[in-house]
């Protein structure tokens, strides 16, 4: 009985050390699945939040111009007119976040699309699928004639 009491006093065993790690490794591993979905949701919201953001900014030069600035993708001065409109928005922000924005004006039952072709870590698979998960409570779509986005490089908006 003093042997086993002399060997309890001097601490963990290694098995227990081996097992709390493993405890620790695997509770870790749960934490960093679950930040990486909270990124990929925050991005989302921000593409469709930068989406809502650049049909405003086309209504508004439409109601300056008169038309839309159409372009598939839009010409890089009609960009500059855009993101004037833009208000709290640095200049060049789609070229840093986006690969191009494209207008498509009356292909489908009249009505008019505006959309950000994505990039960077907005294209990245988790993104696509929470915008996926969002598309029909958001109003984006795949392409123009799309009743719904599910997984492509261009998100659209209708403009009408």
């Amino acid at each position: 009985m003093e042997k086993m009491k002399r060997y309890r006093d001097r601490g963990f065993t290694l098995i227990e050390l081996l097992i709390v790690i493993m405890i620790i490794a695997l509770l870790s591993g749960m934490m960093l699945l679950a930040a990486g979905s909270s990124v990929d949701g925050s991005e989302a919201t921000k593409v469709i939040n930068d989406l809502r953001d650049v049909k405003a900014a086309a209504m508004m030069y439409y109601m300056d111009e008169s038309n839309w600035p159409a372009g598939f993708p839009i010409a890089e001065e009609l960009i500059e007119n855009i993101e004037q409109f833009m208000e709290g928005r640095s200049s060049g922000f789609l070229h840093a976040n986006y690969d191009g924005v494209y207008v498509i004006d009356g292909l489908v039952e009249n009505r008019s699309f505006i959309g950000l072709k994505l990039k960077g870590k907005n294209a990245m698979e988790g993104v696509k699928k929470k915008l996926a998960a969002n598309a029909t409570s958001c109003g984006i779509y795949q392409d123009a004639g799309a009743t719904s986005y599910t997984d492509g490089a261009i998100v659209y908006m209708s403009l009408k």
